[in-house]
């Protein structure tokens, strides 16, 4: 049986197993996967705006909610704006763990 999972909240598809981040010892430990769609520099608004619009559709069929949440993913929901400050929130996080672990290129 499974340990935890490494979110900082509990996985609705398998709710009896709990999250890292909800111990004493590891409070707040967050780290996932996650699934974003990324465009060239330069696309403009408009199209930003309908691909947006289109993968939110998507996302919000039952069916492939389904699916995500068979595959233990939680499907999200968001912004072009939301996905950029979540980008900008990971990266933080990670150079920090970087910083700490004194992490060299070679």
């Amino acid at each position: 049986s499974a340990l935890g999972v490494t979110s900082s909240a509990r996985i609705d598809s398998i709710a009896d197993v709990p999250a890292f981040g909800e111990t004493p010892v590891l409070k707040g430990f967050d780290i996932n996967t996650w699934t974003g769609m990324f465009l060239p520099a330069g696309t403009p608004a408009a199209i930003v705006a309908r691909l947006a619009k289109e993968l939110d559709a998507v996302l919000q069929l039952p069916e492939v909610q389904q699916r995500l949440i068979a595959g233990g993913a939680t499907p999200g929901k968001g912004t072009p704006a939301s996905f950029a400050a979540f980008l900008k929130k990971e990266k933080a996080a990670y150079a920090q763990i970087v910083k700490s672990a004194n992490i060299q290129q070679e």
